[in-house]
């Protein structure tokens, strides 16, 4: 519309909101109101005072057509109420039929189809229990652990040393206490060599991993610990990074020999009666690359059972048989044992309640993430943003859709 029209739609838009306002009518009422006159002035682009019946017609045709039936009454009365109270002149009624709306018919299934669908879409899912001993759940938070220790990597070589608990000393008679010490004097031997090592003599971090089983679920209470290539130097109020030069951390034997003294005398100290031992023990230091495939490889059983389902390969309800890998071959064997004795060598990898199977020292350790970040600058590491990973989902076997849980089936007992 030209200017001239312009003019006096504004000052006949702002009467139309005036009168509505001096009507009492509600906010939302005079929104609505007031949009039905600016849409029939865009429609024909010219004020809308002298609009002919006709006019009115071909506009709610073409509206029936792109707006919902709300819409079009709404319209309606709007434009009635600015006839009536700001144009003073008489509403020719337009009549409006709501056109029809076209309803589809459901598809109605018969007992049998629906049986077929149901069973073609159901798999077996064990029920989540939420125990971290469980070989079913917590793979999640595995998961979740395992992305929180990839964006503490540094770009330096890694070391992993295992510290075993020896054969006399088994800790099922106390298992809380004795972790806790196999944890302490492990570290602080580690620590300890670190502060002490020619040309280098800087803090060591670690993250110490508690696995109590062989690849065969023997009882074999064992510490991984995996130490990056550097440390952290102070002197005095600096702070500085110190890169060890060398793929060679510490030496097995001596690192033995001086854990060996302080897990007797820990032990000792604690009241445990300590069985002659050997002198001899089992402490293996070796490098690991980069550390990301030792992380993933104590991932494994971190928050989970000992063993997975897939790797149970019989039950015939006297005879438990499973497949595990040779640490020497590296080939799948199979371990056959009557039920009530595999129930027992599962049972005993239990951790005590409360006791924290992974653990941080040093700068990536959870209080540390301020000594941590300072080390990623000196190693000018670009952190990526931290984006979690949703949980995953079920799937249909059909139609490879996101399916719900709607209710768990528990099993029935047989009749008597």
């Amino acid at each position: 519309m030209n200017k001239a029209q312009q003019l006096k739609f504004d000052s006949l838009h702002q009467q139309h909101i005036n009168a509505l306002r001096r009507q009492g009518k509600a906010a939302t009422t005079i929104d609505v109101y007031s949009r039905a006159v600016r849409r029939i002035a865009a429609f024909y682009d010219r004020c809308p005072d002298r609009l002919t019946p006709e006019d009115l017609k071909e506009y709610f045709a073409a509206l029936v057509r792109s707006h919902s039936w709300s819409t079009v009454k709404v319209d309606r009365n709007g434009l009635q109420f600015f006839y009536k109270h700001i144009l003073n002149k008489d509403w020719v009624w337009v009549d409006i039929v709501k056109p029809p709306q076209k309803k589809v018919l459901p598809d109605i299934l018969t007992r049998t189809e629906i049986e077929r669908l149901i069973n073609g879409a159901r798999e077996l899912r064990y029920q989540s229990c939420g125990h971290r001993s469980c070989n079913q759940c917590q793979h999640h938070s595995a998961s979740q652990w395992l992305e929180r220790q990839q964006r503490k990597l540094l770009p330096v070589d890694y070391f992993m040393a295992t510290f075993t608990l020896p054969r006399e000393l088994l800790a099922q008679t106390n298992p809380k206490q004795v972790y806790s010490l196999l944890f302490d004097c492990a570290v602080s031997t580690l620590k300890d060599f670190g502060l002490n090592k020619k040309s280098f003599a800087a803090e060591l971090a670690m993250t110490a991993v508690l696995h109590t089983h062989t690849r065969r679920l023997d009882y074999h209470p064992h510490v991984h610990i995996i130490v990056p290539g550097g440390g952290v130097e102070r002197e005095g109020l600096t702070t500085g990074w110190k890169t060890l030069n060398t793929r060679y951390l510490f030496n097995g034997r001596a690192l033995a020999k001086a854990f060996r003294a302080r897990l007797l005398a820990a032990l000792r100290a604690a009241g445990f009666a300590l069985p002659v031992t050997s002198k001899q023990w089992v402490v293996q230091c070796q490098s690991i690359g980069r550390g990301l495939p030792a992380l993933k490889y104590l991932s494994r059983y971190l928050y989970r059972g000992v063993i997975s389902n897939k790797n149970i390969l019989r039950d015939d309800g006297e005879t438990v048989t499973f497949q595990y890998r040779d640490s020497k071959t590296r080939k799948m064997k199979t371990r056959s044992l009557r039920g009530e004795d595999f129930m027992a060598l599962v049972l005993q990898h239990t951790l005590p309640k409360g006791f924290r199977r992974a653990r941080d020292y040093g700068f990536l350790h959870g209080n540390a993430k301020r000594l941590l970040q300072r080390v990623q600058w000196a190693l000018q590491i670009m952190i990526p943003a931290f984006t979690p990973k949703p949980r995953p989902v079920l799937t249909c076997l059909q139609c490879q859709c996101v399916m719900s849980i709607v209710g768990f089936i528990r099993p029935r007992p047989a009749p008597q």
